[in-house]
C-alpha cells in the first residue's frame, strides 16, 4: 500500500498563504511531515477547546443572568448582573460578545 500524498501550493499573493510558507521553510526537512500533522491536530483541538469555553460561558452566564424572554440579547439581565455583583462592565461586555459570536 503506497502512502497518501499531499501537495501544499501556496499563493504566495495572499498574506496568510505566505506567512504559512515561510513558516513551514523555517523548519528543517525532515520535520516537516511531524510539524504540519501537529499544527493540524492543534487547530482540531483548539477548535473544540473553543467550542467547550462558549458552551460553558453560555450555561455559566445563563445561570448567573438569565435572560428575559421579552429580550433576545439579555441586554436587562445584563445591566442588572453589573448592579448586583462585582464582576467589571468590561467582562461582561466581553462574555456577551463571545455569547454572540459563538
Amino acid at each position: 500500500m503506497s502512502r497518501p500524498r499531499y501537495t501544499f501550493r501556496p499563493s504566495l499573493q495572499r498574506d496568510s498563504h505566505r506567512k504559512a510558507w515561510e513558516a513551514l521553510q523555517s523548519v528543517p526537512k525532515g520535520q516537516r511531515n511531524e510539524f504540519l500533522v501537529r499544527a493540524i491536530l492543534w487547530m482540531q483541538e483548539d477548535a473544540v477547546l473553543e467550542e467547550t469555553i462558549r458552551r460553558t460561558l453560555r450555561e455559566e452566564l445563563g445561570t448567573a443572568c438569565p435572560r428575559p424572554e421579552s429580550e433576545s440579547t439579555g441586554e436587562k439581565a445584563l445591566s442588572e448582573a453589573r448592579s448586583s455583583q462585582p464582576i467589571p462592565q468590561e467582562m461582561i461586555g466581553f462574555l456577551n460578545e463571545l455569547m454572540k459570536n459563538g
